[in-house]
């Protein structure tokens, strides 16, 4: 594995940081995390971003800086309250769910991942609705892998016969492509980690990140100063059935992270928005390190 190790000094400087420079939800989650921090702090801090819709919005994904509900949204809290263990998180997964069951397309058995009308919030240029849905491969996978993730994760007996309906469609699509965009196999992912899913289902998903992942993961470091996906978001833990061939890949990725941490303690974001929203990016730059 990687012969570097972050340094107590360089995680000091990340817990300053995170102290005092970030959002307090990524406050109270590194204390969660790494200082017995309180679920329920996280709850907490993730409440203001949820709206009356029981979706979330209000740039909990700093991306999509709309106070609307989206899809997106809220399988972003959602992936920050699987971690959680507790009664404090039953209203505000149930309520994210009920959203979500809501914005399901039973046309297209897809869910879109942000609202089809345009906004006017400060927002990432990739985040446009021009050709949309063409962009997004009818968001077969991209967010619609992910919210039957969630469904069995959280879901109970109202979301069964839904979520595997959508299941066997997003299983059908995995078996017939024979290459991934990196968000579309991120969402794979999620599914493959997700609680009560069936064993077959998980070996099918499996098997099929397996067979793409190689066209999609970047393992040359010259191309991790750009935006692509790293090795360590697809290899998130040793025991990954995942590491095999990406061994020294891991190693190195771990290595380039921590010789790139910041003196201000952080990681910043490797992209940047341009216009017409450029003037809100230092913020959203801020909320992403």
């Amino acid at each position: 594995m990687s012969e570097m190790k972050l340094s107590s000094t360089a995680f000091d400087r990340a817990a300053h940081f995170l102290e005092h420079q970030a959002r307090p939800l990524e406050r109270a989650r590194f204390r969660h995390h790494f200082t017995a921090g309180s679920g329920a702090a996280v709850v907490a801090a993730l409440a203001p971003f949820q709206n009356e819709d029981g979706g979330f919005g209000h740039g909990l994904e700093p991306d999509w800086n709309s106070p609307a509900s989206s899809v997106l949204a809220t399988t972003v809290a959602l992936q920050m309250l699987r971690p959680l263990a507790g009664p404090e998180t039953g209203a505000m997964i149930e309520a994210a769910l009920g959203y979500l069951l809501g914005q399901f397309d039973g046309t297209t058995s897809h869910w879109r991942i942000i609202p089809a009308a345009s906004s006017a919030a400060p927002h990432a240029p990739w985040w446009g609705q021009d050709e949309f849905p063409n962009r997004f491969d009818a968001f077969s996978l991209n967010p619609t892998a992910e919210v039957v993730a969630h469904l069995y994760e959280f879901g109970g007996a109202e979301s069964a016969e839904l979520r595997e309906s959508v299941l066997a469609r997003v299983l059908d699509h995995l078996a017939n492509t024979s290459e991934i965009e990196m968000h579309d196999l991120l969402c794979c992912l999620r599914l493959h980690e997700a609680a009560n899913l069936p064993g077959a289902a998980r070996q099918q998903v499996e098997a099929a990140i397996g067979r793409l992942a190689g066209g999609t993961v970047m393992t040359d470091p010259a191309g991790w100063s750009g935006y692509g996906l790293m090795p360590l978001q697809l290899v998130t833990a040793p025991d990954s059935p995942f590491m095999p061939g990406l061994e020294a890949a891991v190693a190195a990725n771990l290595d380039h992270e921590i010789s790139n941490h910041g003196e201000a303690g952080a990681w910043w974001p490797t992209w940047a928005w341009g216009e017409p929203f450029a003037a809100a990016w230092p913020a959203a730059r801020q909320a992403w390190a």
